[in-house]
C-alpha cells in the first residue's frame, strides 16, 4: 500500500501521463490531498477510485476538477475506459490551451499591429494637415488634372485672388481658362509632352482670364504620370502669377525705348528745324508781299501751324523722358478739333473717307497746350485713315447712309472729362497687340512706320493729366478714347 508522499515522490519521478489515485490512502493526508499537489505541482490529470460516491466525497473532489471516477469493486474493461476518457480529455485541453495560448498570441500581435496602424495613420493624418496648410498657404497654385485635363485638386482659396471660387475650379477644364491667343500655343505644348511621353514641363508662360475680368499672366511647372502602357494618367503642377514680374518688364522695355526715342529726338532735332524755319522765313517773306490776297494768306496760315505741329512733335520726342514746359492755356476742344479736321482734308478726299464730326456744344474750356492736343487729333485721324486706306472695308454698321470708309469724331463729358473719341471702321486692332499699342518703337506700318506716334499721343496726355486707352468696336473697326480732366490737379 502506498502511502500520500510516496504517491507524490513516485509522480515527480515518473511523470505519468495519468495517475489513478485511491481516495483512502494511509498517511498524513488523504488521496484528494495529494491528488491537488500532484495536479498543482505537475499538473498531472488524476482519476480517482473510491469506493464511495457519496455527496460529502463529490463536494472534496469537485474544485479538483478530477477527470473522473471510478467505483470499487473495479473492473479491468471499466479502469481502462476510464483511463483513455481521462487520456483524451487531457489531451484535448492540451489542445485546447495550445490553441488558446495561439490565439492569444496573435490577438497580441494584431492588437499591436493594430495600435501602430492607429499611430502610422495619426501620423499621417498630422503629416496630412501640415501638407495642406503649407500648401494652402503659399501664394502659387498647386493643382492636379485628371485624364481628361479637368482640374481634380487645388489648394484651398488659391483662386479668390482671381474671382474664382474653389467649386467653380474643380472640375472644370484647364484649357478653358486659359486666354484664347495663348490656348493653342499651350495645347501644342502639351501634346508635344504627352507624344514623348516627357514627366516634366517647365516654364511655360501664358495668360489666363479672371472670372473679375482682368487678365493675369502665369507660369507653369507641372510633372505629367503615364502607365506602364504609356496612356497619360494625371498632371501635377504649380501656377505662379508673374503679373508684376511680366509689367516690370514692360515698363524697363518702354523706359528704354523712351530714353532711345529721346535721344533719336535730339540727334535728328537740328536737321528738322533748320530746314523748318528757312521755309516759315519764306512763307513770312510771302505772306508780307502778297498782304492783300486773303486766299494766300489764309494757306500759309495751314501750312505755318502745319509746321508748328511738326516742330512741336519734335520737340515732344525730346521731351518724351522728361517733363513737357509747353506753354497751357484756356483751350476750346473742339477748336482744336475743327482746325485739325482741316489740316487733313485733302487726305480723306483722296482716300474717299468721310469724317463725321459729333462735337457737343457748349462744353467747358480746360487748360491744355493747344498744338500738343492738335497733334493727338491729327495723329489719331491719320491712322484711322491709314487703317481704312489700307484695308478691304464692309460697312457692318446696319446704317444705309453710313459710307463703308468713315471716320467719326466725337466730343463730350463724363465724370468731370472732356472725352474724345476718334472710331473708324476699318478692320480694328489684333487682340495681341491691344496691350502693346502705346509702346515706343512698336509699329505694324511696314516698312516705313517708326512705331511712336501713339507713344507721344500716350506722354503728351498723360502729361495733361489725362487718359488714353484703345478698343475695337462691337461692329468693327477701332477705338480711341482720349478723356482730358476739366480742372486738372
Amino acid at each position: 500500500c502506498i502511502r500520500d508522499r510516496d504517491a507524490i515522490a513516485a509522480a515527480q519521478t515518473l511523470d505519468p501521463d495519468i495517475v489513478v489515485m485511491d481516495i483512502m490512502m494511509p498517511g498524513k493526508i488523504d488521496g484528494i490531498a495529494a491528488a491537488r499537489k500532484i495536479m498543482d505541482q505537475m499538473g498531472i490529470p488524476v482519476l480517482f477510485l473510491t469506493a464511495y460516491a457519496d455527496e460529502r466525497m463529490l463536494t472534496r473532489t469537485k474544485p479538483l476538477d478530477p477527470f473522473g471516477y471510478v467505483l470499487k469493486p473495479v473492473q479491468e474493461k471499466q479502469l481502462i475506459v476510464a483511463i483513455e476518457l481521462a487520456l483524451y480529455k487531457k489531451t484535448m485541453e492540451d489542445r485546447l490551451l495550445e490553441t488558446y495560448q495561439q490565439l492569444t498570441e496573435a490577438n497580441h500581435k494584431l492588437t499591436q499591429e493594430i495600435e501602430n496602424h492607429k499611430k502610422a495613420r495619426q501620423a499621417f493624418q498630422i503629416n496630412h494637415a501640415k501638407y495642406r496648410a503649407l500648401v494652402d498657404n503659399i501664394p502659387d497654385i498647386v493643382y492636379s488634372l485628371n485624364r481628361k485635363g479637368q482640374i481634380r485638386t487645388t489648394n484651398a482659396g488659391s483662386w479668390e485672388h482671381y474671382g474664382y471660387r474653389d467649386i467653380d475650379i474643380v472640375g472644370r477644364e484647364f484649357t478653358a481658362l486659359i486666354h484664347p491667343d495663348d490656348r493653342e500655343r499651350i495645347a501644342h505644348r502639351f501634346e508635344a509632352a504627352l507624344e514623348t511621353q516627357a514627366a516634366q514641363t517647365r516654364g511655360d508662360q501664358f495668360r489666363i482670364r479672371g472670372n473679375n475680368g482682368k487678365t493675369y499672366w502665369f507660369e507653369r511647372n507641372a510633372h505629367l504620370s503615364f502607365d506602364k502602357d504609356g496612356h497619360f494618367i494625371e498632371e501635377q503642377g504649380v501656377l505662379r502669377d508673374i503679373t508684376t514680374q511680366k509689367h516690370l518688364q514692360e515698363q524697363l522695355i518702354r523706359s528704354e525705348r523712351l530714353s532711345a526715342t529721346g535721344q533719336l529726338a535730339a540727334s535728328i532735332a537740328h536737321e528738322i528745324n533748320s530746314p523748318l524755319q528757312a521755309v516759315t522765313l519764306m512763307l513770312n517773306t510771302l505772306r508780307t508781299k502778297y498782304r492783300r490776297d486773303k486766299k494766300l494768306h489764309q494757306n500759309v496760315r495751314l501750312i505755318t501751324d502745319a509746321f508748328d505741329s511738326i516742330k512741336d512733335t519734335v520737340k515732344t520726342l525730346v521731351d518724351l523722358t522728361r517733363p513737357s514746359q509747353a506753354a497751357r492755356q484756356l483751350v476750346a476742344i473742339n477748336t482744336v478739333v475743327a482746325d485739325a479736321v482741316q489740316l487733313i482734308k485733302f487726305n480723306l478726299l483722296q482716300h474717299q473717307i468721310k469724317i463725321d464730326l459729333q462735337l457737343s456744344q457748349d462744353l467747358p474750356m480746360i487748360t491744355a497746350a493747344p498744338h500738343h492736343l492738335g497733334h493727338v487729333i491729327l495723329a489719331l485721324v491719320n491712322n484711322a485713315i491709314e487703317a481704312l486706306a489700307s484695308a478691304d472695308v464692309i460697312d457692318t454698321s446696319g446704317k444705309a447712309d453710313r459710307p463703308a470708309k468713315t471716320i467719326t469724331l466725337a466730343t463730350s463729358t463724363a465724370a468731370g472729362n472732356i472725352v474724345v473719341t476718334v472710331a473708324d471702321t476699318g478692320p480694328g486692332i489684333p487682340a495681341t497687340d491691344r496691350n502693346r499699342i502705346f509702346d515706343p518703337f512698336f509699329t505694324r506700318k511696314k516698312p516705313m512706320g517708326l512705331g511712336i506716334g501713339l507713344s507721344v499721343c500716350n506722354g503728351i496726355v498723360k502729361d495733361h493729366q489725362g487718359f488714353i486707352s484703345a478698343d475695337n468696336a462691337p461692329l468693327g473697326g477701332a477705338v480711341f478714347t482720349v478723356q482730358l480732366p476739366i480742372q486738372p490737379a
